[in-house]
């Protein structure tokens, strides 16, 4: 789905222990096929969750695959965008050409300002580059807040990978990476 200028929360996809109910499969190699997420495909000057929550109240329990680009097992892609107390139990597995691939966030796009705070992912993530337990591709105007993976993340063509940011990101503060 899209979200475009609104406020979100309290969003699941599938059920605790089993991954299939809330299965996704993309299997397109077309160049439209990006910005796939397990809760929301693409946040657009949007708030997924809630700035001054406690804990997590989005969440992704299914398996996701695809081929192409920018994937996140709750968000696929974001801009001007906000994601708070999230929590990914899926994982995330890698075709042909995918990149940017986080077990949260995959994507941001280029010259916009995105706020990661308070999420989870327990999630597998790999991909062939960008590969992150947190987010795959970000930017130096990205934060991330107080966010945990204990996932394990892997780049199967030695591309940038990371328990927390698969590239890079502006300001990366009480983060964890329980999997290294």
């Amino acid at each position: 789905g899209y979200l475009n200028a609104s406020t979100a929360d309290k969003l699941v996809n599938g059920k605790p222990g089993d991954e299939n109910a809330g299965r996704i499969v993309f299997s397109s190699v077309k160049s439209n096929c990006c910005r796939n997420g397990g809760v929301v495909g693409e946040l657009k000057s949007s708030t997924l969750g809630s700035e001054n929550g406690t804990g997590t109240s989005n969440f992704n329990y299914g398996f996701i695959e695809n081929m192409h680009m920018w994937n996140g097992c709750v968000v696929g892609v974001a801009d001007n965008s906000s994601i708070y107390g999230c929590e990914n139990r899926g994982s995330y597995t890698y075709k042909t050409g995918t990149y940017d691939v986080g077990g949260i966030l995959g994507h941001v796009i280029d010259k916009t300002v995105v706020k990661i705070g308070r999420c989870v992912n327990y999630g597998a993530c790999d991909g062939k580059y960008n590969v992150g337990g947190i987010v795959g591709y970000a930017l130096s105007t990205t934060t991330i807040n107080n966010c945990e993976n204990y996932g394990a993340v892997t780049s199967l063509d030695s591309g940038k990978c990371s328990g927390i940011s698969g590239n890079k990101a502006g300001a990366i503060t009480d983060c964890t990476d329980h999997a290294a």
